[in-house]
């Protein structure tokens, strides 16, 4: 993949400004909170939509960003005595059962109101 150009930066600076003002950022919009022609505001969109995956559309002329998160691989591991030890990349840290019962509450219900939406 080509190194992104500084107009992409800043049109997908404009959509995230734009769709914390308006919920979406519009083409017009775009040019006009850039200033760049709509050639260019194209060509960044139609890189953002299809190289980097970082800008939806929703319908012609209507963008929004799209979410991205850095994910590492975690595990976690119950010990003999009832701990639980919780691994992520780096970090690393070990649970009581009261402790790791709380964690596993809040997860399952985390996990059940977003079934689906990891990507």
């Amino acid at each position: 993949m080509a190194r992104p150009s500084a107009h992409t930066d800043i049109v997908y600076q404009a959509v995230n400004d734009l769709s914390n003002m308006d919920g979406v950022a519009r083409r017009n919009a775009l040019k006009s909170r850039t200033g760049l022609p709509f050639t260019i505001v194209d060509e960044a969109i139609k890189r953002l939509k299809e190289e980097e995956g970082s800008v939806k559309m929703l319908k012609p002329g209507v963008f929004v960003p799209v979410q991205k998160y850095y994910e590492q691989a975690c595990s976690a591991t119950v010990l003999e005595d009832g701990r639980c030890k919780i691994e992520k990349g780096e970090d690393l840290i070990t649970l009581t059962p009261r402790e790791a019962a709380s964690f596993i509450g809040l997860l399952v219900g985390y996990a059940m109101m977003n079934q689906g939406v990891a990507g």
